[in-house]
């Protein structure tokens, strides 16, 4: 029989240690989860605010250099648009002069056919702008002979993967086109300091990155369409293919992994935006969280580590509890174990104080002092089915409370607890024993620390 009850006390303490090692790696699983889609979501908000006040000071920057270009275009028209008309290519070095002069960073004389035949970048000669997209296309077939300025938004230049705004002149009638260029960090750096120019470009979103644990990298490209470049990495161009764009803008968000990396690309879309300068942004936020699992997993697997000991250390009591004679044998005759007011306390051989089941219960009462879930959980599914009875105290004060109140055969206690640990309550326990006159109540420790080096230090 006794081993029939061993075989059965190991099988129930395989099986709830198994269960209780799935469920807490199970909760592990679901806390990083929690944790990266937090950090996500509120890393995505705050681009989302950041970029509406970027906008908001890009329209203010706009509409101070479409004042300068709409000037410059009417003086570099006035000198250029006999030549222009005939199509007759400037010089370039005449054209770099022209553009310092008048405060631009470049001038582009484009012909009938979209293509750029004079200009103060010598790499830009030759360029087509009706091939660089239909947007594009369709939007300079609509400037010839018109007599207007028109200003684009907020772009990257092709070839100098400089943020700028472009800004384009056709004189009625005419057959060509003048554009200028007037660069951000030159405007900026000149109306409102260099420090203004690099808060804005390079360190806008530092803060945030910063500040969100697993967040490495933000950046943000605009026009991809045309160009692709990122706005405050020199000449960075946007790693995805130029099909994404499409699917991005209609709200589709892609990842790529890279090892423990993980890079995110969205659209972001000005929405009622009261700027709305660049119309849409294109966004690549680069998380790590491979720290997330490592410091969790280490938390579950001391919990595991935990819970496997209680699983022994409980395995051992219900054999103990399941056969007197065991009991007897491990020293616990001397016990004296007290019975609930009224009932006699049971003795074996001539009142040796055994374990004995306190009157009217098959089982004994055995109070849990204890501040984790998880081992609570174990103790009881233990338990469970033999007749004992558990009261719960998730602290010291509130176990040693329980002690005063009722009388118990056996105390499980843990050592580290808050306010009160396991040593403080057994002490207390003791002297409330002996203040009473009580019977000294059998206290066993279920810990994960080493034991005999605890007697030593305490020693």
């Amino acid at each position: 029989m006794k081993r029939n009850f061993f075989i059965l006390n190991f099988i129930t303490a395989f099986i709830l240690v198994s269960a209780a090692s799935a469920f807490i790696l199970h909760k592990a699983d679901i806390s990083v989860r929690r944790i990266i889609n937090e950090q996500r979501k509120t890393v995505r908000a705050q681009i989302g605010d950041k970029l509406k006040s970027f906008d908001l000071f890009m329209l203010v920057m706009a509409d101070r250099m479409e004042e300068r270009a709409g000037q410059a275009l009417r003086e570099i028209d006035a000198v250029l648009g006999e030549s222009a008309a005939k199509g007759i290519p400037a010089d370039p070095e005449t054209l770099r002069r022209l553009a310092d002069e008048k405060g631009v960073g470049e001038i582009y004389l484009i012909n009938s056919n979209g293509v750029v035949f004079s200009t103060s970048n010598r790499r830009e000669q030759g360029v087509s702008l009706t091939k660089a997209g239909k947007s594009l296309a369709d939007f300079i077939n609509s400037l010839y002979g018109t007599g207007t300025f028109s200003h684009g938004r907020l772009s990257v230049g092709m070839v100098t993967g400089r943020p700028a705004m472009f800004s384009y002149y056709s004189p009625k009638g005419s057959s060509y086109i003048t554009e200028t260029a007037v660069y951000l960090e030159d405007f900026i750096s000149e109306s409102h300091g260099r420090n203004v120019y690099e808060y804005y470009f390079r360190d806008y979103f530092s803060e945030l990155v910063n500040s969100c644990a697993y967040t490495r990298n933000i950046d943000v490209f605009t026009k991809f369409s045309v160009s692709g470049y990122s706005l405050f990495n020199f000449r960075r161009e946007f790693p995805l293919e130029p099909s994404s764009a499409d699917r991005l803008k209609n709200g589709e968000m892609i990842e790529k992994r890279d090892g423990g990396r993980l890079y995110e690309y969205s659209a972001f879309r000005l929405k009622n935006s009261e700027g709305d300068f660049a119309e849409t942004y294109y966004l690549e936020v680069v998380y790590d969280f491979s720290g997330v699992g490592d410091s969790v997993m280490r938390s579950a697997y001391a919990a595991i580590f935990s819970v496997f000991l209680s699983g022994v250390l409980l395995f051992f009591m219900l054999n103990c509890l399941t056969s007197k004679k065991k009991c007897a044998e491990s020293g616990n005759a001397d016990s004296g174990l007290s019975p609930i007011p009224g009932s006699e306390p049971q003795t074996a051989d001539g009142g040796s104080g055994l374990f004995q089941p306190q009157a009217g219960h098959k089982g004994y009462r055995i109070l849990l002092a204890d501040d984790s879930e998880y081992n609570r959980f174990v103790t009881e599914s233990y338990i469970e089915g033999s007749g004992c009875v558990l009261d719960y105290a998730d602290s010291g004060f509130a176990a040693l409370e329980l002690f005063s109140k009722n009388r118990y055969d056996m105390v499980l206690t843990d050592i580290q607890m808050p306010k009160m640990n396991g040593y403080e309550l057994t002490k207390e326990i003791r002297a409330l024993e002996e203040s009473t006159g009580m019977k000294r109540t059998p206290v066993i420790a279920i810990t994960a620390y080493d034991l005999e080096r605890e007697r030593r230090a305490r020693e």
